[in-house]
């Protein structure tokens, strides 16, 4: 069976901050830069033959930690961006809860996606990255390692409906914390994939953020 490795990006100031980040562009901070340099040559001993990463630039240095030890070029695939939070996006949870109290409860209490926000649907944010991660490993022999480096929304999103789910009605996988992954097998039972890990880390917790956004 083919392997798909999901890797979220390192911290970033935004996450240090609890700050929504969104489709908005930031770049990893010092911390970041580290989680990735000490937890890419764990990810490369599964010998990826691809790297697959999101546009946004604290996926693509991510993923070039891992590049420069493996030889593999980084592609990118926007379907793999994170979700869009819409006005939210820079404001912190304290904020968000402060001034839309209903809507806060919406989407932290119910996983529902409220009205007003401009924030992307759950079950679209699943769906395309969950087709970018069916053809990330198309065509791949059995012994073959993909590797997609993204954001938590999108890898829990997508591998929620990898698994036959609705990200609408279940939420049972964790958020990826910086620079956590989780490791995914495809093959023939239904659904089609297994979690065999996920949400591990090298990082010290101090400096691994988990995704509440």
């Amino acid at each position: 069976m083919a392997k798909l490795v999901v890797w979220r990006h390192g911290q970033t100031d935004y996450n240090l901050q609890g700050r929504v980040q969104g489709v908005t562009d930031i770049s990893l901070n010092e911390a970041g830069l580290a989680q990735a340099d000490v937890a890419a040559p764990i990810i490369a001993a599964y010998k990826p033959v691809k790297i697959i990463a999101s546009p946004l630039e604290r996926a693509q240095q991510t993923a070039q930690a891992l590049a420069k030890l493996t030889g593999v070029k980084v592609a990118s695939d926007k379907r793999l961006i994170e979700r869009s939070f819409g006005i939210w996006e820079g404001l912190t949870g304290k904020e968000i809860k402060s001034n839309w109290p209903q809507e806060f409860e919406l989407w932290r209490g119910k996983c529902a996606t409220p009205a007003g926000i401009g924030m992307e649907e759950r079950e679209a944010v699943g769906h395309r990255s969950a087709a970018a991660m069916r053809d990330a490993v198309e065509g791949l022999g059995t012994d073959d390692t993909v590797v997609l480096v993204a954001h938590s929304a999108v890898l829990t999103m997508g591998t929620t409906c990898l698994l036959g789910l609705d990200p609408n009605n279940w939420s049972g996988l964790l958020s990826l914390g910086n620079c956590a992954w989780g490791v995914l097998h495809n093959g023939l039972r239904p659904p089609g994939w297994a979690i065999r890990q996920w949400n591990v880390s090298v990082t010290d917790s101090s400096n691994s953020t988990p995704a509440i956004w």
